[in-house]
């Protein structure tokens, strides 16, 4: 089965090794780095979420990383019908909830990271984005855009028109339009980005896939009523995310942090099954982070003992904390059969833990054989 993970999610191990200066990145980041990480060691069957139109191939760094983990994570071929159908819900949802929507936007608008995400985005993804998908905001959604924000189609149209030049685009990083255009722009863009995800939801539950969204997408995605299965992620696990993702933020520039973490992700992906690897909970975080840490140099990974404290602090001092769990909620209607649930453990990385599966049982790959539905993140946060 495969599982698809928006574009959203994979940019923000591009913008959390752009530089060495964390206190730059944000929650959302961090929380999408790690839990990227993780899913590309365990999960051998992902595929880049659909757009709701047809897209071009991503160019700039987003490109090389694209084309680097290939082998890990593929495209699908758009199915029209399929997508018309993703794209007529989306367009109803708006139709019948719009205050709904606006509620959402509000959500995210109000969250600590969003600041920080939309001036990063605006900075260095912005241009690529365009590209790669003919302008900053989706055209085929402009009237419900127009709807959510109270903006008139007409306006929006031509900010769309200029959001797809390149040089406009330039103009925005440097903050020189005027206040009204830039909120205008920035507003229809983030609401773009909120029904995207919708979208990417409904494609999924189409064609009976599963589903990883980025944190913002959150607010305006459907409950789900269905039964849910829970795998928990040891200690060890989530420490070996953390020290990959500090490997490659130890190098010295933004393109050999990139290869560096492609790199060891594909190490760990292809060793950690290879070698039967004892990923059990560990009773601190000093066993835990010490038995990733001999893991990483037994699989050649590259290590920064500097770097790897340094993340950690960063993550507490954010809040940001760790995967426990993976969450796999089924699309209505999914019936679980007799003795497809399994039993969980508590979590809790900096304490005693008492297993009650196997470490086979929990691992997040465990997920691939399960049953279509949505992939969400349960964190703790990181003792100090």
């Amino acid at each position: 089965m495969d599982c698809f993970i928006d574009s959203a999610t994979l940019y923000e191990i591009i913008g959390i090794t752009r530089n060495q200066n964390l206190n730059e990145s944000t929650k959302w980041s961090f929380n999408s780095s790690i839990f990227t990480t993780s899913a590309l060691i365990n999960l051998t069957t992902m595929k880049t979420a659909p757009a709701p139109s047809s897209s071009h191939a991503a160019t700039d760094i987003y490109g090389f990383v694209s084309k680097s983990i290939a082998d890990m994570i593929g495209n699908i071929s758009l199915d029209p019908h399929i997508g018309q159908k993703a794209l007529d819900s989306t367009k109803t949802l708006v139709q019948q909830n719009t205050s709904q929507i606006q509620n959402a936007l509000h959500q995210v608008k109000s969250d600590e990271s969003y600041s920080q995400w939309l001036r990063t985005g605006k900075q260095h993804s912005w241009i690529e984005h365009s590209s790669r998908l003919d302008g900053l905001f989706n055209l085929e959604l402009i009237p419900q855009i127009s709807a959510i924000l109270d903006i008139p189609v007409k306006i929006l149209a031509k900010e769309w028109r200029n959001s797809c030049n390149i040089d406009f685009i330039k103009q925005l990083a440097r903050d020189k339009v005027s206040n009204e255009q830039q909120s205008i722009i920035e507003d229809a863009y983030t609401t773009s980005a909120l029904l995207r995800g919708y979208y990417h939801d409904q494609y999924a539950k189409l064609v009976n896939h599963q589903i990883i969204h980025h944190p913002f997408r959150k607010p305006i995605l459907p409950k789900l009523e269905a039964q849910k299965e829970s795998f928990g992620s040891t200690n060890v696990e989530t420490y070996l995310s953390i020290i990959i993702l500090a490997g490659a933020i130890a190098q010295s520039n933004h393109k050999e942090r990139v290869i560096t973490w492609i790199d060891n992700v594909r190490k760990a992906r292809v060793g950690i099954p290879s070698n039967n690897f004892s990923m059990e909970n560990q009773s601190s975080k000093s066993i835990a982070v010490q038995t990733a840490a001999d893991i990483a140099k037994k699989l050649d990974i590259h290590t920064s003992p500097k770097w790897i404290d340094h993340v950690i602090n960063v993550l507490i001092g954010l809040n940001a904390g760790c995967i426990s769990t993976f969450v796999l909620q089924g699309w209505p209607g999914l019936v679980l059969g007799t003795g497809t649930s399994i039993a969980m453990e508590s979590f809790d990385i900096g304490g005693s833990i008492n297993t009650r599966i196997s470490n086979r049982e929990h691992r997040l790959i465990s997920i691939v054989n399960r049953y279509a539905g949505r992939i969400e993140q349960e964190w703790t946060v990181l003792p100090e």
